[in-house]
């Protein structure tokens, strides 16, 4: 599935959509099929969505070098995708060190490597 991002011409705008371009085929074509539109949350909404992703249970923590404004000024993701790339990081680094007792850190470089592979730009 791709989606495509429309953009406001100013920031204030919340009028931008997340648009999915998947239209139903064969049996689902002829089922009721309803479009809903989802606004794309604002950059400090993000942050907050980042900062709640974030929120590392035990096993993980969070890098000092992590800024997590910088992570939604940058990626104008989702709920969902903030929370798919958080989850992923999180993986990444329990996998580098998976003894540690106080857990392992999630880098920049951890969160970096799944954005890219949700917005590459």
């Amino acid at each position: 599935m791709s989606s495509t991002l429309e953009t406001p011409h100013s920031s204030s705008t919340r009028s931008s959509i997340l648009k999915a371009d998947w239209e139903p085929s064969d049996a689902l074509h002829e089922a009721g099929f309803v479009r809903v539109p989802v606004p794309v949350p604002t950059a400090a909404e993000r942050a907050e969505l980042w900062r709640r992703a974030l929120a590392t249970p035990a096993g993980t923590s969070l890098e000092p070098e992590v800024d997590v404004d910088a992570l939604a000024n940058k990626f104008r993701f989702t709920g969902g995708q903030i929370r798919d790339a958080a989850a992923t990081a999180r993986g990444l680094a329990r996998s580098r060190n998976p003894h540690r007792e106080d857990g392992s850190r999630i880098t920049l470089d951890d969160l970096s490597a799944r954005c890219a592979q949700i917005d590459p730009q």
